[in-house]
């Protein structure tokens, strides 16, 4: 069986970077933590539990020691931290316990759990991206959609548009005012067509009652008309 080796309980922690996660842990060097770090020195990893208040401990998870010095070290968490896992870090007089070594099935376990939750978060970034170009492109079609309901019905009271039919009345009044005054016109062509032709028709009649009155008027006779001699 694997031993626990080092373990340290009680210890007091305290939240140095909320981005980064970084802790301050009261155990060093003088609690058997390590020595300081030399350029081939590797810095170790330790496996922090925190106090749930009932006495038990829940594990938060493997911290590399960053920092060291004789009676207090900086921690960082060595998984990909997120902004709930900060919260449990500002607790105040929180003691919590530190174990060099934990079962590996256990450790295990805690890394195939990070790979989904990572993994998870990855395939939900991308499905909000997702949404997100989707309701781009809802917003940019209804815009083009409002954009065509203006043209064709005009613009919205009180709106700003030029002073042209198309974008005061819209493309449907528009055509529609067009088709009155055309309609309009064509009956008043109409109109004047009738006129002429009634006018034509009088002109005609009047022509051939002049025509029947000269053919009523007398007619010289051949006899009273004789031709003039002028003498010399």
């Amino acid at each position: 069986m694997m031993p626990w080796e080092r373990y340290w309980n009680g210890v007091a922690i305290e939240l140095v970077d909320p981005k980064t996660g970084d802790i301050r842990a009261a155990i060093g060097t003088d609690q058997a933590l390590g020595a300081p770090f030399g350029e081939n020195r590797p810095r170790p990893v330790i496996h922090a539990f925190r106090p749930l208040g009932d006495g038990k401990f829940v594990y938060v998870g493997p911290f590399q020691v960053i920092d060291i010095r004789e009676a207090a070290s900086v921690l960082r968490p060595a998984w990909r931290l997120r902004a709930s896992d900060a919260e449990h870090f500002q607790k105040r007089n929180d003691k919590w316990r530190f174990r060099a070594l934990i079962p590996t099935a256990q450790e295990q376990r805690f890394r195939t759990l990070e790979a989904e939750l990572t993994t998870a978060e990855e395939a939900l970034v991308a499905r909000m991206q997702h949404v997100k170009e989707q309701s781009d492109l809802i917003k940019l079609a209804q815009e083009h959609y409002d954009l065509r309901l203006r043209e064709l019905l005009g613009a919205q009271e009180g709106a700003k548009t030029p002073d042209v039919d198309e974008y005061v009345i819209g493309l449907q009044g528009a055509i529609g005012r067009e088709e009155e005054s055309r309609n309009a016109e064509l009956s008043e062509i109409t109109r004047l067509r009738g006129a002429l032709r009634d006018q034509y028709a009088m002109a005609q009649q009047l022509s051939k009652q002049n025509s029947d009155l000269a053919k009523r008027l007398p007619q010289p006779s051949s006899s009273t008309i004789s031709p003039q001699v002028t003498s010399r």
